[in-house]
């Protein structure tokens, strides 16, 4: 019998790649997302939801009478605003509140799995490698956002065997990454040969390639030992910034990165690295590709981007 699988946020990067992905598992794939999708963005053999998730009216309207076998809240943006701000505030709440609702709503007859793609920022300012049993330690709205809405899920796992897991990614990156974000943002810059700023860049971060990152999200998924869990995905490998950059203005052969120019982020933690000890003991898997690998993968995606742009 052909699973039914629910993406919300599918088409952001990481819910785009999923939805892909799941195709190779012969699921029925419904994707749902706040903006409507066209052309080139829609994806063949896709079911399409255009809903508001806040609006419980709506969501109920939309898929309260779909009974899904698996679900994957890929949802919500980052931002690392003070919840001071207005931005903050409002994104504490859509993170939060967007689980809060599916939770409510979704048709728990089939329901096999309930995951939720939480974040390398629930830990904080803790030390590296961060395990999933340090205590969370949030220092954004965003990443409150996504500790509440693991603690919601632990919380309807233990009283009510609702069969949750949260997986949290570190740095997912690779093609398809929208072109705003940190990485993509140093390849357009070095393919132009642009002077551009960046930080010192001492920050240690744990990038993961995204074949490697879906991979680990669809083993987990499946996986009845990995309910009730919180897990880590990443490389287990950490990289200075700046060493990142340097890479990357070798392999394109141009480029002139700034360091320097940008302050730290302020509560920023200089090494985010993932523990995967506990992902290895529940489910056999390992990252493919190597740093170097998947950066000239990346590399060679955007120069394509730019030439045909």
């Amino acid at each position: 019998m052909i699973k039914k699988l629910l993406i919300v946020g599918g088409t952001g990067f990481i819910g785009r790649k999923l939805a892909q992905y799941s195709l190779r598992f012969n699921f029925n794939t419904y994707i749902l997302s706040k903006n409507k999708v066209k052309g080139k963005d829609k994806l063949s053999d896709i079911n399409y939801i255009k809903c508001d998730c806040t609006n419980v009216k709506q969501l109920t309207q939309k898929i309260s009478k779909i009974k899904f076998d698996y679900v994957i809240n890929s949802s919500g943006y980052i931002n690392h605003n003070p919840y001071s701000s207005k931005i903050g505030k409002k994104t504490f709440e859509e993170h939060f509140e967007v689980v809060k609702n599916l939770v409510s709503i979704l048709n728990r007859g089939n329901l096999k799995k309930f995951l939720q793609i939480g974040s390398s920022d629930e830990y904080g300012n803790s030390p590296s490698p961060q395990s999933e049993n340090y205590r969370e330690n949030p220092i954004s709205p965003y990443s409150f956002g996504k500790v509440a809405s693991t603690h919601f899920l632990q919380m309807l796992n233990r009283t009510e065997q609702f069969k949750s897991t949260t997986v949290r990614i570190f740095l997912a990156y690779g093609p398809g990454q929208n072109f705003k974000r940190f990485f993509p943002q140093i390849i357009i810059g070095c393919l132009k040969d642009q002077k551009f700023p960046t930080s010192e860049g001492n920050q240690k971060r744990d990038f993961c390639y995204i074949d490697d990152v879906v991979e680990a999200v669809f083993k987990i998924l499946i996986s009845k030992k990995t309910t009730g869990k919180v897990l880590n995905i990443g490389s287990g490998k950490g990289i200075k910034i700046k060493d990142l950059i340097k890479k990357t203005v070798k392999l394109i052969g141009k480029g002139k990165p700034q360091f320097g120019k940008i302050p730290y982020r302020k509560g920023e933690n200089m090494s985010l690295v993932a523990d995967l000890s506990n992902l290895k003991k529940l489910i056999k898997w390992k990252p493919k590709f190597s740093i170097d690998h998947g950066i000239a993968r990346t590399i060679k995606f955007y120069e394509k981007e730019s030439r045909s742009s």
